[in-house]
């Protein structure tokens, strides 16, 4: 039995009368809201005061509940709405939605970067958040509801890369590394032919010493060296029968800086030294300089062969030793010198005989006969 201005009141599951609908109660002890007859659907008053949008329906018998779908036996349901859920888990929760945090550490090459712009997205490209990096590269996002995040890192100088957060369990620590877009680049030539230098190793230093990148010079003598992280590096060119070249670089605000290189080249001086057709093995020679000085000595193979190694270019003398029967000298360009000895080879160290000699190219002039 209700009194006048009362609401009926029955159990869930049970058939409610014909005309009567019943509203939600509200939370916080508010009471039944706007009941109706003739099975029309009554909004009863949400959580924490906000309106359930009519998920609350009261059905009389063969009414329609909110979704479409026929009322059995005229029953009442009531539907808790997704935003009725989350206020009641907020409540549950102490009133606060439960949050995440994102943090790690961004590098550029070798050392952490600070000033990197972190900036985060949800799937649909709307910004949740954004922060940056601080000297030792460490960020940090808190806040972030779970779920699912895109992260984009950003620096002038610096390839910018996103990274796709999924949903569940966070990482506890996202290590970044960012690629540099400096870099130096030009060609590497021979100091006095001019000629490209391939096969020569160029590489970048930082300023306490350790190698950044390196590379190798191509058939035409190019290089570039990409991903070079320093505002000014020195630049170390190495090649085979050359000495090493350093130069300190300062990078430009481009892409790439042009620097082109010369290397002096130690040629290699071979020749055989024969008598009378036949190759001399054992035989001592010198290469001196232009100023006499003694530059290299080297002995011939069984097949009378020599080799100086890394002559630098220049003019050259080849002699044998401890006399000098037989004198040639070697341009700049020289790499093949044949010396032919004869008359005096027991002074070129020989016991294989005499002979003529068929080329001189300077000799000792011969010694007045004394006396006389």
């Amino acid at each position: 039995m209700t009194t006048p201005g009362e609401s009926p009141q029955w159990p869930q599951e049970e058939p409610a009368p014909n005309g009567f609908g019943a509203g939600a109660v509200g939370a916080n002890g508010a009471g039944v809201n706007g009941s109706s007859a003739n099975g029309s659907s009554v909004n009863g008053a949400g959580l924490n005061g906000s309106g359930l949008n009519g998920s609350s329906v009261a059905h009389a018998r063969g009414e329609r509940d909110a979704g479409g779908d026929p009322a059995a036996d005229g029953t009442v349901r009531d539907f808790a709405s997704i935003s009725g859920l989350r206020g009641m888990r907020a409540r549950a929760l102490g009133g606060q939605q439960p949050t995440t945090v994102l943090s790690g550490v961004v590098q550029g090459g070798n050392r952490p970067l600070a000033d990197v712009t972190v900036t985060v997205t949800d799937r649909t490209g709307s910004q949740c958040a954004r922060a940056a990096t601080d000297a030792s590269g460490v960020f940090r996002v808190s806040g972030l509801e779970p779920g699912s995040y895109v992260l984009v890192f950003a620096r002038a100088g610096y390839r910018p890369q996103a990274t796709v957060v999924p949903p569940g369990p966070m990482p506890s620590r996202l290590d970044i590394t960012l690629e540099p877009t400096a870099g130096v680049g030009g060609t590497i030539r021979e100091r006095i032919a001019g000629r490209p230098i391939p096969g020569a190793t160029v590489t970048a230093i930082g300023a306490a010493g350790e190698v950044i990148t390196s590379t190798v010079s191509g058939e035409d003598g190019a290089y570039h060296l990409g991903g070079v992280d320093a505002p000014q590096i020195t630049l170390v060119v190495a090649a085979p029968l050359a000495d090493p070249v350093a130069t300190v670089v300062t990078l430009d605000e481009g892409p790439v800086t042009d620097v082109d290189l010369e290397l002096e080249l130690r040629g290699a001086l071979t020749g055989v030294v024969t008598s009378g057709g036949w190759p001399l093995s054992g035989v001592r020679l010198l290469l001196r300089g232009a100023d006499g000085a003694v530059v290299s000595s080297t002995v011939t193979d069984d097949g009378g062969r020599y080799r100086f190694g890394a002559v630098a270019p220049g003019n050259y003398t080849v002699t044998t030793a401890p006399a000098a029967p037989c004198v040639q000298t070697v341009g700049p360009n020289a790499t093949l010198a044949d010396l032919r000895v004869g008359a005096e080879l027991a002074d070129a160290g020989s016991d294989r005989g005499t002979g003529p000699v068929t080329e001189v190219f300077s000799a000792v002039p011969p010694q007045a006969p004394r006396g006389g």
